[in-house]
């Protein structure tokens, strides 16, 4: 039962971004670091991490190898440009106890955070 949830979940994160999926709206803060994009997402295989009162967390293993977490936020209503400031900020936040934001994505049904994932 689990597992059919858990599918159900990810094939929920697919479908609802690829809705609003568009490539270049995906905002890199370390573009030397990773080279994907949105599409990449979509098409990486996903493993629920754990639900919040913030949103879902998702691993990501893209087609290349690279693994990382995706945080799907939900009902966050918030204007396009205070949300890019706020990412902004959060991308350039440098501290040994906090995993480092590497992209997000924004459009008005779907809101993405992107980080390293850090096996436990």
């Amino acid at each position: 039962m689990k597992k059919a949830k858990r599918m159900m979940e990810e094939r929920k994160m697919r479908r609802g971004s690829a809705t609003t999926a568009s490539p270049e709206m995906l905002r890199t803060h370390d573009v030397g670091i990773y080279s994907f994009d949105l599409e990449d997402l979509l098409r990486a295989s996903v493993e629920v991490l754990g639900k919040g009162s913030v949103g879902t967390s998702y691993k990501a293993v893209l087609e290349e190898g690279t693994t990382v977490v995706v945080k799907r936020l939900k009902d966050v209503v918030v204007a396009k440009r205070e949300f890019e400031v706020q990412m902004e900020g959060l991308g350039k936040v440098n501290h040994e106890n906090i995993i480092p934001l590497r992209a997000f994505y924004y459009s008005k049904d779907e809101k993405l955070l992107v980080y390293d994932f850090i096996p436990a």
